[in-house]
Order: C-alpha cells, then sequence, then structure tokens
C-alpha cells in the first residue's frame, strides 16, 4: 500500500444514513481517510492502495472524486430544503450532485449543459450518483430559452481559462493567454446576462470560476453589478481555505481561493443578488409527502420508492424514465428536459442496475448480501455467484451487509451483474 497524494479529496454520494456503510466499505478494501471541517461529505485520502477511481465505492457512485475547491460553489450557493435550483453550465456533474444532496428529496436541481460530449457525460454521473431529484437539458446557456423568472437560486460556474488548475494541468497557460480571451470573455457576460434574466427578484447568483485572471473574475462581477442591477453579497468564510484579497476595490465581497495554500485549485467565487421581494418560486414543503404521486410500479421488483422523489416513471422511446413531479409542476413549458433513466420497456420491465434508490431496506424483497468485497469483485469481473431465487424472478437486489448497491440478473441459479439494459 502507498501513501494517497496530498490532499486528494472525495465526497460521500449517498444518502445521510448510508454514510457509515460507505465508509466501511471503503475502509474494507484498505483505503483511509478523514473528514474535512467545510462540508460534513467531504473527505480527505490518507492510505489508497489502489486508485480511487477503481474502488467499489467509486463503482457503485456511492462517492465522488472532487477537488475540494470544486466543492465550495454549491455550498456557497445554499440552496434550502424542497428549493428548485438551475445549475447553468454544469457537465461533469460533481456540483450538481451536491446541490442534489443539499436541496433533497423535496427539491428540484435542472442541469443544463450544451448537446455534445459533455451532456452525455453530465447525464451519466448523475446516473451514477442517483440523483432521481435532477432533470436535465441541452442548452447552449447564453440561448437559453427564454422564461419569466423562475429560479430563485442559480449556480453560474462559467468555462474559463482554468488557471487555477495550472499545477496539475501546467498546458492551460499556455492554451489559454490572455490576449486570446477576447471570445471567452464574452460568453461569459452573455451568461450572465441570460441567468440574470432567469433569476426571480430577491434571488441568488453563484458565480465562479476555476481561474486566477482579474478579467474572468472580479471584472466580470463589477460588469453584472453595472449592467445588470445585481449586488454583491458576502459570502461565509469556508474553514480550511487560505483567501487572497480581490483584486479589484470594488470587489470586496469576492472570494478568492488560494490554490496551493488550500491543498487544493485556485477558484473565485461571488455571490450576486437580485433586487427585489425574494419570493423563492421553487419551495414547495408539500411535494413527496403524497404516496398518490407514485404510479403502479411496472417493473417486477419490489421497489421501493419510500427514497425517492415524488414523480412519475414514463416511457420515452421504449426506456422508461422518472420524472420528479416538481418538474412537472415547476419548470416553464419552454424548457424541454429529461428525466432519470431506470430501464427499459419490455414485456416485462428491465429495471437498470444502476437505479439503486429503488432497492427496498435489506430483508423486503428478494436479494444477495454479500460480506465481502471480494466476492463483489467476482461479480464485478464478470463471474457469477449461485443464488436461490424464486421462479421466473428475473432480477435480485444487490447489497454489501446493509448497504443497497445495485440490481443483479438473474438466469436459473447463477446471479450475475451487468449494466446493459
Amino acid at each position: 500500500m502507498t501513501s494517497s497524494p496530498p490532499g486528494r479529496t472525495f465526497r460521500l454520494s449517498c444518502l445521510p444514513g448510508e454514510s457509515l456503510l460507505v465508509e466501511s466499505l471503503l475502509r474494507a478494501e484498505g483505503y483511509r481517510f478523514h473528514p474535512l471541517d467545510f462540508y460534513d461529505q467531504s473527505r480527505v485520502l490518507t492510505l489508497e492502495p489502489r486508485p480511487m477511481g477503481s474502488s467499489l465505492a467509486a463503482f457503485f457512485g456511492l462517492i465522488y472524486i472532487q477537488d475540494r475547491s470544486s466543492m465550495l460553489p454549491p455550498l456557497a450557493l445554499n440552496p434550502d430544503k424542497g428549493e428548485t435550483v438551475l445549475d447553468m453550465c454544469a457537465s461533469p456533474g460533481g456540483k450538481t450532485g451536491i446541490l442534489s444532496r443539499m436541496t433533497g428529496r423535496t427539491g428540484l436541481v435542472l442541469a443544463n449543459e450544451p448537446p455534445g460530449k459533455r451532456l452525455s457525460t453530465l447525464r451519466r454521473n448523475l446516473r451514477q450518483q442517483n440523483a432521481m431529484n435532477v432533470a436535465s437539458c441541452g442548452y447552449h446557456g447564453e440561448r437559453f430559452p427564454e422564461t419569466p423568472p423562475a429560479f430563485s437560486r442559480i449556480l453560474l460556474d462559467v468555462p474559463c481559462s482554468g488557471w487555477g488548475t495550472a499545477q496539475k494541468n501546467p498546458r492551460v497557460t499556455t492554451i489559454w493567454r490572455a490576449e486570446k480571451l477576447g471570445p471567452l470573455l464574452d460568453l461569459q457576460q452573455r451568461l450572465l446576462k441570460k441567468c440574470a434574466t432567469l433569476l426571480a427578484p430577491g434571488g441568488r447568483l453563484l458565480y465562479s470560476t476555476c481561474t486566477t485572471n482579474v478579467a474572468e473574475n472580479e471584472d466580470q462581477v463589477l460588469w453584472a453589478e453595472s449592467e445588470l442591477g445585481l449586488k454583491q453579497a458576502a459570502l461565509k468564510p469556508f474553514p480550511g481555505f487560505v483567501l487572497e484579497d480581490p483584486l479589484r476595490a470594488g470587489a470586496a465581497k469576492c472570494v478568492r481561493i488560494q490554490g496551493g495554500a488550500s491543498k487544493g485549485q485556485s477558484f473565485f467565487l461571488a455571490a450576486l443578488h437580485k433586487p427585489g421581494h425574494e419570493e423563492r418560486p421553487g419551495r414547495s414543503a408539500s411535494y413527496g409527502s403524497d404516496p398518490d404521486f407514485y404510479p403502479e410500479n411496472p417493473f417486477a421488483h419490489p421497489a421501493c420508492f419510500a427514497r425517492v422523489p415524488a414523480g412519475r416513471i414514463q416511457e420515452e422511446n421504449r426506456s422508461l424514465e422518472f420524472v420528479p413531479e416538481k418538474a412537472l409542476q415547476e419548470l416553464p413549458d419552454e424548457i424541454k428536459w429529461q428525466g432519470f433513466y431506470l430501464g427499459k420497456k419490455r414485456e416485462t420491465p428491465l429495471v437498470s442496475a444502476r437505479a439503486r434508490l429503488l432497492l427496498p431496506p435489506r430483508g423486503l424483497g428478494p436479494e444477495l448480501v454479500l460480506d465481502s468485497v471480494q466476492e463483489l469483485q467476482q461479480l464485478l469481473s464478470g463471474q457469477s455467484l449461485q443464488v436461490t431465487a424464486p421462479p421466473g424472478q428475473r432480477v435480485l437486489g444487490l447489497y454489501y451487509r446493509d448497504l443497497p448497491l445495485g440490481w443483479l440478473r438473474v438466469k436459473g441459479s447463477r446471479c450475475f451483474w451487468s449494466d446493459r439494459t
């Protein structure tokens, strides 16, 4: 075993009650870590027997490897439980995953990314994290549909030069020289302008970059104040991070994270407030409390909807999607979006192996419970395991001790893991 790289961080990507079980799985594989003060789901590695990305916890989407500074924008936005949030530039989905956990079962996150590979990556990572209270859409942010001001919280982590990541990727400073930044600066302003129109009066916009360039940071915030009528709001300090002074006198409320001293990337954060009465249109305490929101379960297994948001299962191109009721009720009709992929529509619908939030608590349905990481690794390497299942049973719930992991396929007296649906 070898020590992990200094400062290598990850966060738990599971339900609050599963944290100790996920940590137990990590320790069983030999990983050692300790919590960080700024976010209760953040951890820093102290021992890494093999790359963290190849761990069982990572495979099942129970953790998300993420730079500590990159976790700050959603925490600075600080949405309430039950709130509706727009994540305008969402890929690859790490910040979206935090927003999903912060808003909870009664909340909603709309994650946007322009069409292409990054949108596919976003949707894959959201599926991996079981972010079922997230809807996704594929727009160029500056051309996002014109709607009434619909969001009380917007995260705008803009495309930037990335100079704050130079420690890990030295080439960024040559790829993005200052004299080449004109189109990027223009895009950032167009995104700010669009978000200002979508932000409800009294709402909060969190602008962030991973660059140290003042033109992309303080200058853009001052432009948003003068041209868009937004106002800076103070941000609380984050424990464990070293700050630098803002580089413009009028941007005193902005936050600059000093990457090296903070053992992470350099980051810039600015909270912008839209004047007016804060109606917070995305809040509704009633969502998720009414079992009538759930349709008859189309899958041939005892799914447990107690852990997922209120919503419906709909067919889309022979696939089954979970669509949050909050999205159906609150997102403007002009926005075209997708829900969470659940499986294939067949004569007997087939659930996605990744839909672990649909698993009932251990002991309430057909299941396979494993107590060793070696058996789990056998399954994931393509081996099947002997199992006794009821006649005609096509799927079994897979658990590591009391921790729900996913769905196994059953064929005769054998069961196996398959991501194909």
